[in-house]
């Protein structure tokens, strides 16, 4: 997906945890931050101190912003 970030068209969240050691963080916070240069819809949740999980209260998050935009 980092490769390719022009083909996202969709409303897209995401949760990063600074300690995740299966997903390196860096990136998903480079695609985040290139979805929004291409003015994309792009929540980035980040965690430092989060590994590779997310809360219920994030995922309710995420989701509740991509529901909200899409049409």
């Amino acid at each position: 997906a980092e490769y390719w970030p022009e083909r996202f068209t969709m409303p897209v969240a995401m949760t990063v945890g600074g300690n995740d050691a299966v997903v390196p963080p860096q990136s998903v916070q480079r695609l985040a931050a290139v979805l929004k240069k291409l003015d994309r819809p792009v929540l980035l949740i980040d965690r430092p101190e989060g590994g590779h999980s997310t809360t219920y209260a994030d995922a309710v998050e995420a989701f509740e912003f991509v529901m909200g935009r899409v049409k």
